[in-house]
């Protein structure tokens, strides 16, 4: 249930400003979905993708834009410059 009540209670990509808020934020999604199960389906499920590479574009007003890869290798993160 905590996944649930944490997606319930995210404000995504909003400023956080005092951790304690997002704690009780939490705390009552837990009481709201402990009161009606169904205000959060019980199968909502949360996914975590581990990518193997992500690709960064950088626009640039020329359209010259910057395109960065970074690829796992083993434990690290190489870092590429890759054509526009």
């Amino acid at each position: 249930m905590t996944a649930r009540a944490v997606a319930a209670a995210s404000r995504q990509s909003e400023v956080l400003d005092d951790p304690t808020e997002y704690e009780r934020a939490v705390a009552a999604a837990v009481a709201r979905i402990d009161a009606d199960p169904d205000f959060v389906s019980g199968t909502w499920r949360a996914w975590c993708i581990v990518p193997d590479s992500v690709e960064f574009w950088q626009a640039d007003a020329g359209r010259r834009h910057v395109r960065q890869l970074y690829r796992r290798e083993s434990e690290k993160w190489i870092r590429e410059v890759l054509w526009p």
